[in-house]
């Protein structure tokens, strides 16, 4: 009799112990008490949204997982995972899923397009636990959206912070192609309209433009209700538009989610929506257009050196080098010659270094638009490649603004200042005609400048003193 009473108490004892442990295990921490004074944050979220980016160099491999979080109080973070982590969490982590994640390292939340307003992100370990869970309790409002009225009152809008919307597709472009030096990218124009009869444009780039296009092709009379997820804003000439970004954007189209549900039930109600309707799309897109619809992003001198004033001509190494073909187009834009007509001009009169008709460049302004690569950004590489460039007063008047001007002017100081003043200096011509500035050492490379006609009559000989 006593030993089965032994044997009740320990089992007894067990039962109040897992109780306890099960109990402990329900204390969840919600996201705004994360900090990165600690790894062990126990969460109970639902993934608003996750997407895989691709390795720069090996598209079809997976460089990361990223990750949204929302905890029940409708507060978010995000969450990365590594290539060499992503095999443990591959087939575990599915959009709109509810889980318990325990366990992270807590890093800086930095992005130029970012999600959440959260300052930390967490990070994915090996040991991280992630365990699915159901319950019906926990809500499904997955997008935080915003009205058209707010994306368009400036100091409501944030560019750098990613949106959601909801609305009906009212009209629509074909796909175009965009083409940015040797790389192209599709892309559809569509507009939006919100319950209040507000329209709003917006862009969507590669697969997304196919995927809507595939709705259009076989839409009813039935409205087609799009949630746009993960969207950034973008401003031209005081006008709001909206534009998929890179990964992070999904489009829900005729989605049973709550609210995109709320949004058709409240239109079919009202009987006020019209049918969608295709309108046509110019083949060649402007400058001007490129950046109205956030195409091509505009930078200042200070930041990409875009919009600029030709101030001098460095000829230290020679004016010319062999290059591609693809160049005499923009050559003849230029100056009205190709590089091969320059330099057959040159034969036999080698003394001249360099042909007079670039002496046109000088003091010319133009808007230039460039290819910005990886090394441009990461390795301090200051050489750019020109896609395409402009002289339209129009829109170097509207870009140009005083301040860049200013910038023009001390750049222009800056390269007449740039010439040693201690070192022999000499205006040298043929047949009469101004051809540059040379040193005469010929040691001095690097110092050959070929300055404005008005900053010319500045330069004269001088003997370095002994």
């Amino acid at each position: 009799m006593y030993i089965y009473k032994d044997i009740i108490c320990v089992k007894l004892n067990m039962f109040l112990s897992n109780f306890t442990i099960q109990n402990m295990a329900l204390q969840y921490n919600t996201i705004t008490e994360i900090t990165n004074n600690s790894m062990n944050w126990n969460l109970k979220v639902r993934v608003i949204r996750f997407w895989t980016t691709p390795d720069k160099y090996k598209p079809d491999i997976p460089y990361s997982m990223e990750l949204i979080l929302q905890d029940e109080k409708g507060d978010r973070i995000h969450a990365s995972i590594d290539k060499y982590t992503i095999k443990y969490f591959r087939d575990k982590i599915y959009d709109h899923g509810l889980y318990r994640m325990k366990y992270f390292v807590i890093a800086s939340y930095h992005s130029k397009f970012k999600s959440n307003s959260h300052k930390h992100k967490l990070i994915f370990t090996q040991n991280t636990i992630v365990t699915k869970l159901e319950d019906s309790s926990f809500h499904m409002d997955v997008f935080k959206l915003r009205t058209f009225d707010e994306v368009a009152i400036q100091h409501n809008t944030d560019e750098n912070q990613l949106i959601d919307v909801v609305g009906h597709v009212v009209s629509y472009e074909p796909i175009q192609l965009s083409k940015q030096g040797d790389n192209s990218s599709s892309f559809m124009n569509i507009v939006v309209e919100d319950e209040k009869k507000n329209n709003i444009s917006a862009t969507l780039w590669g697969d997304l433009a196919f995927q809507m296009q595939s709705h259009l092709s076989g839409s009813t009379d039935e409205p087609l209700i799009v949630v746009l997820q993960l969207m950034k804003t973008h401003k031209f000439r005081n006008t709001y538009s909206i534009h998929s970004c890179w990964y992070q954007t999904k489009l829900w189209i005729n989605t049973d989610l709550p609210q995109s549900s709320d949004f058709k039930n409240k239109l079919i109600a009202s009987g006020e929506y019209e049918k969608v309707s295709q309108t046509s799309s110019q083949k060649h897109i402007s400058i001007s257009e490129e950046l109205s619809t956030g195409m091509v992003s505009f930078k200042i001198i200070k930041d990409f050196l875009q919009c600029t004033e030709i101030v001098c001509l460095e000829l230290g190494h020679q004016w010319s080098y062999l290059a591609c073909k693809k160049c005499i187009t923009k050559v003849l834009q230029l100056i009205g010659k190709t590089a091969k007509e320059l330099k057959e001009g040159l034969i036999g009169d080698a003394d001249n270094g360099y042909p007079t008709e670039l002496d046109t460049l000088i003091e010319k302004k133009l808007m230039f638009k460039v290819q910005i690569k990886d090394s441009n950004i990461n390795k301090n590489d200051n050489v750019y490649k020109v896609v395409k460039f402009i002289d339209d007063e129009a829109l170097l008047k509207e870009y140009c603004h005083p301040s860049l001007i200013h910038s023009l002017i001390e750049a222009s100081l800056d390269c007449e200042q740039s010439i040693d003043e201690d070192k022999l200096i000499e205006l040298y011509s043929n047949n009469g005609k101004h051809v540059g500035v040379r040193p005469t050492h010929a040691d001095d490379e690097g110092l050959n400048v070929k300055l404005p006609s008005n900053k010319l009559r500045k330069v004269i000989k001088k003997e370095k003193k002994a």
